[in-house]
């Protein structure tokens, strides 16, 4: 009767505006999260720049107060000839720090992916690892390459910094003495590159943070070099992992 659909439409209407009402505050918690979720990146980015520039800040403050105090050894009349050339030696191994520290945080930064080129990887390696050697007399290089290895698109520069990164920090954990050394062999459709040094290797707690920016172990390190080969890596299409237990040295791959 006219009485039933009365009732009918007017409990129609009221589902229909719970309908309405439920969409509408789905819709404000969908934008509430979003906002939320744009707040909490911009936090994150935040905290990342902070964390960055306060470790950056801490990295270079040390050489400028080395500099600081060697300029002020300079103006000392009474340094000899001997003495005056040390602290220009000082001076010139601080220089190279702050450059080096200004050099990693850049190519940390900053992504190159527009100089891949075909090369022979085993030509490269070999020249990075000639390179680096005399830096590191007490360390033993050693380059094995299997035969008949494909050709590979690859960034040359980033390759050679890969290996020299690598070979300074197999020689930091060896403290200048032991083996490093580098093969290379065929994996189906993909070359595997392996980098080894013969001792001390890491604690599970340090390798869990191997690759995270500006975590160190290395005195008077900033923590990027890991974190910078890892980058490189990736930008040429590769993949990284490494392996590591006291006493048992430590593999990248």
């Amino acid at each position: 009767d006219f009485t039933w659909w009365i009732w009918h439409w007017i409990r129609t209407a009221v589902f229909v505006g719970i309908l309405f009402g439920i969409a509408h505050e789905f819709v404000q918690s969908a934008k509430d999260l979003q906002a939320s979720h744009l707040s909490l990146v911009e936090s994150e980015k935040l905290a990342s720049l902070g964390e960055m520039a306060a470790s950056v800040a801490h990295e270079i403050r040390n050489p400028l107060g080395t500099l600081t105090g060697s300029v002020s050894l300079l103006k000392d009349q009474r340094l000899d000839e001997t003495e005056r050339h040390e602290v220009i030696g000082i001076i010139e191994k601080e220089i190279n720090r702050l450059n080096h520290i200004v050099s990693d945080t850049l190519d940390f930064a900053h992504s190159r992916t527009d100089r891949l080129h075909v090369l022979n990887l085993e030509t490269v390696v070999r020249d990075a690892v000639k390179l680096q050697a005399p830096q590191h007399p007490g360390v033993t290089p050693e380059v094995h390459f299997h035969a008949e290895l494909p050709l590979i698109r690859g960034d040359e520069m980033q390759l050679q910094r890969i290996v020299w990164n690598l070979f300074d920090n197999a020689a930091a954990a060896m403290t200048g003495q032991g083996c490093f050394s580098v093969s290379a062999r065929r994996e189906d459709e993909r070359l595997e590159l392996e980098f080894r040094d013969t001792w001390p290797g890491m604690a599970p707690e340090t390798l869990a943070q191997a690759l995270k920016p500006f975590f160190t172990t290395k005195e008077g390190g900033i923590g990027l070099g890991l974190p910078i080969v890892h980058r490189m890596v990736l930008e040429q299409g590769g993949q990284m992992a490494i392996s590591s237990a006291p006493g048992a040295g430590t593999r990248v791959r």
